[in-house]
């Protein structure tokens, strides 16, 4: 499972990969405001359905018991 922060780690990752690093490019690609794709590898927002669709992850929410 990926930390917030690992996850901001591959967006960068990705979005280096696919546009050379231009976040304007990887957002009309994927159709997301570049603002919001700035937003979140600043850690100001939490990926969205839209972002994490184009990483190939989705959010997965759990529970485990206080010891």
């Amino acid at each position: 499972m990926l930390t917030d922060q690992d996850l901001r780690g591959q967006l960068a990752i990705r979005i280096l990969n696919e546009t050379q690093g231009n976040q304007q490019a990887f957002a009309k690609q994927h159709d997301i405001s570049p603002a919001y794709v700035s937003d979140v590898l600043c850690g100001r927002r939490a990926p969205g359905a839209k972002i994490l669709a184009a990483l190939g992850y989705e959010r997965v929410v759990g529970y485990r018991q206080i010891t």
